[in-house]
């Protein structure tokens, strides 16, 4: 007699066997506590096929089991247990940039450009206010700028002016370089 087997825990179907015959009566056949003789259904694709215990019967759940993606920290997540809650994860993998998100509106994971233009002009500041500060002392040194003929000092007021238009235009949202200070 053929008969179905299941996982005890979960009631996932695992295959089909033959069921050993009594022997004490060959006609009676021994079931064991994770079988029945009731045929599992057909299944589609990512579905999978429960026996209910106290029902005596199958039924069809979709199967969970695979790798997603947390929508929060686009980690990787093996899901093997078929009961695991999917919130926050996706099948979709991310976009390969720092600056991916994913939309719950949309179900799509995207690119968030205001964000990463915020952050380069952002970083652009502080890389222009840096430069000042490194550069303050000997600019403002009285003895040293006295030391400069008129060509550089006129170099390092253009140079000066130059970053203050940086930090300028990254506030006003514009990113242009840094410019360079010429010998």
């Amino acid at each position: 007699m053929k008969i179905y087997l299941f996982n005890f825990e979960t009631g996932e179907y695992i295959g089909e066997d033959n069921a050993q015959s009594c022997q004490l009566n060959e006609q009676d056949f021994i079931l064991p506590c994770n079988a029945t003789t009731v045929k599992p259904p057909k299944l589609k694709a990512r579905q999978m096929a429960v026996f209910e215990r106290e029902n005596q019967h199958w039924v069809v759940k979709r199967d969970v089991r695979g790798l997603y993606w947390d929508k929060t920290t686009k980690q990787v997540v093996e899901v093997t247990d078929i009961t695991h809650n999917l919130y926050n994860l996706t099948d979709k993998p991310p976009i390969d940039d720092e600056w991916c998100c994913w939309s719950e509106e949309r179900q799509v994971w995207f690119v968030d450009n205001e964000s990463k233009n915020q952050s380069a002009l952002d970083s652009r500041i502080a890389e222009a206010k840096q430069v000042i500060i490194e550069n303050e002392f000997r600019w403002t040194n009285q003895i040293r700028w006295n030391n400069y003929t008129p060509e550089q000092r006129e170099k390092v007021s253009a140079f000066y002016y130059a970053l203050l238009e940086v930090i300028n235009q990254a506030e006003n949202g514009n990113l242009i370089d840094l410019p360079k200070l010429a010998n």
